[in-house]
C-alpha cells in the first residue's frame, strides 16, 4: 500500500458531466476550470491549513509533498489534490502509532525524552476540511465552465 494520500472530489454532487456529450470548447473550458480549481485548492491547503490553521510546519516535508494534478480519461476529467509523505494519512484521519520492531516508542518532546507503548494521533484534516470549505466555489466554477460563462 502506498503512503500517498489522495482526496478525490470527482463529481461534486450535481456536476456530473460526460465529456463525450460536450463539444471541444466546453470540454476544454471544463478541463481548464478543473486545473484552476485544483491549483487553488492546493494553494489553500498550503497557505492556510499547513501554515498554522490546522498544522504548523516543522520540517516542511508535508507542505512540499502537497500536489495537484488533472487526469483525463476519455469521457471524464478529474482534479486530484493530495500529499505524498508517510505521515500525511495519519494527520488527515488520525490513528494510533505503535512500535513495529521494539517494545516502545522513544522520542523527544520539548527536549525531554519520552518512552511510550503507543501514540494516539488526533484527526487534523487539512485536505477534507479544505474541500468542504471550497466545495460550493468549485461546484460554481465547474458549472460556469460547462455553461460557457467566464
Amino acid at each position: 500500500m502506498s503512503d500517498e494520500l489522495t482526496i478525490e472530489a470527482g463529481r461534486l454532487d450535481e456536476v456530473v458531466v460526460e465529456l463525450q456529450h460536450l463539444g471541444d470548447a466546453a470540454s476544454n473550458r471544463l478541463t481548464a476550470a478543473i486545473t484552476t480549481e485544483a491549483l487553488l485548492f492546493e494553494a489553500a491547503v498550503i497557505e492556510t491549513k499547513l501554515s498554522g490553521q490546522v498544522l504548523n510546519q516543522r520540517s516542511g516535508l508535508l507542505v512540499s509533498s502537497i500536489f495537484s494534478q488533472v487526469v483525463e480519461d476519455g469521457s471524464s476529467v478529474m482534479g486530484i489534490v493530495g500529499a505524498n509523505t508517510p505521515y500525511a494519512r495519519i494527520h488527515e484521519y488520525g490513528g494510533v502509532i505503535e512500535p513495529k520492531n521494539a517494545l516502545a516508542l522513544r522520542f523527544q518532546i520539548n527536549g525531554q525524552w519520552v518512552t511510550v507503548k503507543r501514540v494516539v494521533m488526533p484527526e487534523r484534516s487539512y485536505l477534507r476540511s479544505t474541500l468542504a470549505e471550497r466545495a460550493d466555489g468549485i461546484r460554481a466554477a465547474l458549472t460556469q465552465a460547462v455553461a460557457g460563462v467566464a
